[in-house]
């Protein structure tokens, strides 16, 4: 695994997302705009971006810094 690909892994990890299967079946408004403006406050954030220092290890990351992101439902 390249430096990259761990660096990408350990961000994965760091934003990570559970969401209640049963608010999943049939969501509401409500649920989805909270999830949408969950996940934009996390775009917001500048250290949950990669690249970070030059090292990339996807090629639209070196277009703009990306959002890695685990979202879990159970």
């Amino acid at each position: 695994m390249t430096k990259a690909e761990k660096r990408v892994l350990k961000m994965v990890h760091a934003n990570h997302i559970w969401l209640n299967a049963l608010q999943c079946v049939r969501p509401t408004p409500k649920f989805c705009e909270g999830l949408g403006r969950q996940i934009l406050a996390m775009l917001d954030e500048k250290e949950n971006l990669l690249p970070k220092n030059g090292e990339v290890g996807d090629e639209m990351a070196e277009l703009t810094p990306c959002l890695y992101l685990y979202i879990n439902k159970s």
